[in-house]
C-alpha cells in the first residue's frame, strides 16, 4: 500500500531530540534525514544495514514494526529505545501504547492503524552496541541485537531480533 498520498511519511525532531516516525516513513528516508541530535547515528547506521537500496526506499516505519518479519531491524531499535506507538481506529481517534505492550498482545490491534512512532531523546543518548549478521552486505538479517546502556550500566537494555517473529527484550 503506498501511502505517500496520504502525507504519513514525515519524521519530526523536537528541540530535546525525541523523535516522531510517521508509519509510511521509509527506511532509505531516515538514512539520509539530517538529526539535530548526533545521538541518533545509531538510527542511521542499522537503517544502512537494511537490505538495498530499492527495497530501503519501500520498506517502511510502519510495515516493519507491525508487519514484523523475523529479518526486521528497527524494531530492535524501537523495543530499545522504549517508543510509542500511537494508533488510530477508523473514527481517527489516537490510542498510544509502548511497543512492548503490542508486542506482548498485537492481536488486540487488529483493527487499528499505526500511526506514527516515537522515541525518547533519553534512550537515544545510552551508548550502544549494534550488531547484524547477514548472508551478503545487502541482505536481510539472520540475526541482530542492540544493547542500550549508561556509562555507570544502571540503566541497560538488551534486544535481540531474528530468533523470532517478535524482538526479545532480555532484562
Amino acid at each position: 500500500i503506498d501511502l505517500k498520498p496520504l502525507g504519513w511519511d514525515h519524521i519530526k525532531e523536537d528541540p530535546d531530540g525525541n523523535m516522531t516516525f510517521q508509519s509510511g516513513v521509509t527506511i532509505e528516508k531516515i538514512r539520509f534525514q539530517e538529526f539535530n541530535n548526533r545521538h541518533h547515528a545509531l538510527l542511521h547506521q542499522i537503517c544502512r544495514d537494511i537490505a538495498a537500496t530499492p527495497l530501503r526506499s519501500m520498506i517502511t516505519v510502519g510495515g516493519e514494526v507491525i508487519q514484523c518479519p523475523y529479518w526486521a531491524n528497527l524494531p530492535v531499535y524501537f523495543l530499545a529505545a522504549d517508543a510509542n506507538l500511537v494508533f488510530m481506529n477508523r473514527y481517527e481517534q489516537e490510542q498510544c501504547v509502548t511497543i512492548r505492550d503490542y508486542y506482548d498482545h498485537p492481536s488486540s490491534f487488529n483493527d487499528l492503524f499505526l500511526s506514527s512512532v516515537s522515541i525518547s531523546a533519553e534512550k537515544t543518548r545510552l551508548n550502544s552496541l549494534y550488531f547484524n549478521l547477514k548472508e551478503t552486505d545487502f541482505d536481510y538479517s539472520t540475526f541482530n541485537y542492540l544493547i542500550l546502556y549508561s556509562g555507570d550500566f544502571q540503566q541497560i537494555s538488551i534486544v535481540l531480533g531474528g530468533i523470532q517473529r517478535y524482538p526479545i527484550e532480555c532484562t
